[in-house]
């Protein structure tokens, strides 16, 4: 196309990176000179006839006004880098003998680096690289004004370099604006009494990109740069191991923050149980002693992997490893060291109190807290479905979709259980059968159907992490919700009478053996024992006190007087919690020959494990209204 005299812009947009040799520029090869950044635009201009010029008025290239072809040598402008040298003296160097008999000797030098210099060099482009080129041809200048509404800002703080900006250290000013930069975040205006500012956008440490998102309208389109840092190169790890130096630490308060070397920041925050697992990290905290390990990046199944990936210098195929029964293998992921920071949260403990526990207080660990699993402890490890059903009927027939069933249970919403006589369970199906004659007085509905499976096992091993090493398998899979709950074993439970002996007089005194004389009537309990079972025998010392020849009363040291009787009736005092006999004195063991004062006495053990029940409540604020527990008793019945 035709190109009018004098108003021809050549704007060469170069964007590209060409392959550099030291004979592409005019600094000798012995100067050791490094090529380190290439500018991106060239601006040539013409003299209207047709001669091309740059700024500094050296001739360029050509134009052809009719044709419109343009004749240049495309050449960019380069940051070079050259050690800075200085020769040292080490010494003299040994003896030599020279052709006339005589001796040499000579002084030894170094070459020592001592700095770096800078310059700009002309480069020319590699034949193939490809380029960009703009240019304007207009038969008469024109002015045409445009408003465009920015939502977002981007400043190149760095142009022309490409060293990596340090943290923090730039600050520059837009207008009366001041921003600045905090581990990657751009603030502005920060109070000069707390520093405290409003972010407005960020930085990318590695491009020197500034994008701001918020800015004062109407400011002066002025950007003044007052500070800022750079380094030519950053220490990059992809792991780290530390320890806070105030522990034990809280647990969930470990925050740790930290910047890809591509500027990407990073946020992350370790919960309760000390594990943060993600595509970006593995974090371990043992918040005990305060220690934290850090290994950046994310494992990645090898079966996914590209040919591209498996050439990458992270892959090998000895650091595959089996998890989950699937091959995966590490990539690590390059931070800036310097980037790296952490928060956290200490505890300290006042020491707990001896007189009031009524232990000694040296024992206990500094936060009163104490282990509730130790190995060889048997626990239960359970998971526990809750479906709710708007509508019960007769005969209706629940399947949980499980096997081999803990324990089901159906409870109305306002907390009633249903009678377990008005419902049947195979737990060997997971088949909840609802009886003919159900009724659900009483029960609001919804009506929840629970059911439980379980594992029982026993602890070879704890971890301070809060693992936990069972001595068997779990028989069944247990999702997120399942629990693990400490079992107290109580061995064989049987009702049982002992310490069965006749006294002569009460003496008002619970003793397990005789105290004065014995009377000469005896009960035979060697052919009448007293009956006890599991159903209704009650943990106590009884009392059979004569009032006469032949009627008794029955009293218990904690019951109180539960019963009379006589020596001609078998006597069955009823165990109001269970509807069943206490235990049963059979009127054959009596005989002949007591008398008024006479007493027997026995002990009668329950089929019951004692349980204390201690709840501790720290000072502090509440944190839940209601809070509840559930005390199971489990076990195998002989029948």
């Amino acid at each position: 196309m035709p190109v009018a005299n004098g108003l021809s812009v050549v704007n060469l947009s170069t964007f590209y990176q060409p392959t550099l040799d030291y004979s592409q520029t005019t600094i000798s090869n012995g100067d050791n000179w490094v090529i380190a950044e290439l500018s991106g635009t060239v601006t040539l201009l013409d003299d209207t006839d047709g001669n091309l010029y740059t700024s500094q008025n050296a001739n360029a290239g050509t134009v052809d006004y009719t044709t419109g072809a343009i004749s240049f040598n495309p050449q960019s402008k380069a940051q070079a880098i050259r050690n800075t040298t200085t020769s040292k003296e080490m010494g003299t160097e040994g003896e030599s003998i020279t052709d006339n008999g005589g001796t040499n000797s000579s002084e030894s030098t170094r070459l020592v680096t001592t700095g770096y210099d800078f310059t700009t060099v002309d480069v020319d482009c590699v034949p193939g690289d490809p380029i960009m080129v703009k240019y304007k041809a207009a038969l008469m200048p024109s002015t045409t004004t445009e408003t465009v509404t920015l939502s977002a800002i981007d400043l190149d703080v760095t142009p022309g370099f490409a060293r990596r900006i340090t943290r923090n250290s730039l600050r520059f000013k837009i207008g009366t604006s001041v921003f600045v930069d905090n581990a990657g975040a751009i603030y502005r205006d920060p109070s000069p009494a707390t520093g405290a500012g409003t972010i407005v956008g960020s930085l990318d440490p590695t491009t020197g990109t500034v994008a701001l998102t918020q800015w004062v309208g109407g400011m002066a389109n002025t950007i003044t740069l007052e500070s800022l840092l750079t380094q030519i190169g950053s220490q990059p790890v992809d792991a780290v191991t530390f320890r806070i130096p105030i522990s034990p630490v809280k647990p969930g308060t470990l925050q740790l923050r930290w910047s890809a070397l591509t500027g990407t920041a990073y946020n992350k925050t370790v919960n309760d149980t000390g594990i943060l697992i993600d595509n970006d990290c593995i974090i371990k905290c043992d918040y005990t002693r305060g220690v934290v390990k850090a290994n950046f990046g994310r494992w990645y199944l090898v079966e996914d992997l590209t040919d591209a990936q498996k050439l990458e210098p992270w892959y090998n195929p000895d650091a595959i490893v089996i998890i989950e029964e699937v091959e995966k293998i590490w990539r690590p992921k390059l931070v800036s060291a310097e980037t790296i920071v952490y928060n956290a949260v200490a505890s300290s403990y006042l020491p707990p109190d001896s007189n009031l526990l009524g232990l000694d207080a040296a024992k206990l660990p500094p936060d009163g807290k104490t282990l509730i699993y130790k190995p060889g402890d048997l626990v239960l490890v359970h998971h526990t479905i809750d479906t709710p059903y708007s509508s019960l009927t007769p005969n209706q027939v629940i399947n949980t979709n499980q096997t081999r069933l803990y324990r089901a249970i159906i409870v109305g919403d306002n907390g009633v259980a249903l009678d377990p006589s008005l419902y049947s369970v195979d737990r060997a199906t997971g088949l909840i059968t609802l009886s003919a004659a159900l009724s659900l007085n009483g029960l609001t509905s919804p009506y929840h159907v629970k059911h439980t499976i379980a594992d029982l096992a026993r602890v070879i091993s704890t971890d301070i992490t809060g693992r936990i090493t069972l001595m068997t398998p779990l028989s069944h899979t247990f999702i997120e919700g399942s629990y693990c709950s400490g079992v107290m074993y109580a061995g064989t439970l049987q009702a049982r009478v002992s310490n069965l002996f006749s006294q002569s007089t009460w003496t008002s005194a619970w003793s397990d053996s005789l105290i004065g004389s014995a009377p000469l009537a005896q009960y035979n309990d060697a052919l009448y024992p007293i009956v006890v079972k599991n159903d209704g025998a009650y943990p106590d010392r009884f009392l059979v006190k004569f009032i006469s020849a032949t009627d008794y009363q029955v009293i218990g040291e904690n019951l109180g007087l539960i019963a009379v009787g006589d020596i001609n009736t078998d006597c069955e005092p009823i165990n109001s919690l269970t509807s069943r006999a206490y235990f049963k004195i059979k009127k054959e063991g009596w005989g002949l020959g007591w008398a008024t004062g006479n007493c027997l006495r026995f002990n009668v053990h329950g089929a019951t494990y004692p349980v204390d029940l201690i709840r501790a409540v720290q000072p502090s604020p509440p944190t839940e209204l209601t809070d509840c527990v559930e005390l199971l008793f489990i076990g195998n019945t002989d029948a």
